[in-house]
């Protein structure tokens, strides 16, 4: 993370810089998560969604909260960049179980083995972020958390550099 961090410090700058320019707000955005057993911690990601933007937890098709550089910022995962702060400060791993909003693990918790997530440092990226779309409902949250379980249940180094050509 340090190495990828210095290595795309430029980049980050430029993206800051940009956000800055093309919406008002604050440049990063803060947003509190559910860890490993469950411990709360603050992701960080470059904000995408205008400052002003309070609407329904899950993100829509289309959704007029994001911004025209917010939505290449999300196409591209590029609003991910700061996480490299949060694998270096130890809440994140580079791979595992997505970690969920704190609204969201709250309205999840009664789905069965939910909780099993939760037993792994979460991930920037993860087995369901590359097999499944974003969830929009507790539906689709029921089969993310499907693959979820599969990761923790199987969890490699082989897995893992999967994860990560497969996010790549």
């Amino acid at each position: 993370a340090a190495v990828f961090g210095l290595l795309l410090l430029p980049l980050a700058a430029m993206i800051a810089i940009l956000v800055k320019i093309t919406s008002r707000g604050a440049i990063i955005y803060r947003q509190a998560r559910v860890g490993k057993h469950g411990r709360i911690f603050t992701l960080y990601k470059f904000r995408t969604m205008s400052a002003d933007g309070r609407g329904p937890l899950f993100t829509e098709e289309n959704d007029a909260r994001i911004t025209a550089f917010g939505k290449f910022l999300r196409f591209t995962h590029l609003d991910e960049l700061p996480q490299l702060w949060n694998i270096l400060s130890g809440h994140v791993s580079l791979t595992g179980p997505r970690p969920e909003r704190v609204e969201l693990a709250e309205k999840y918790r009664h789905l069965p083995y939910y909780d099993v997530r939760h037993i792994v440092k979460p991930g920037v990226t993860g087995w369901a972020q590359i097999n499944y779309k974003p969830s929009s409902s507790v539906e689709e949250a029921k089969e993310k958390l499907c693959h979820d379980i599969f990761y923790v249940k199987n969890r490699s180094l082989i897995l893992d550099i999967l994860i990560i050509f497969k996010t790549i």
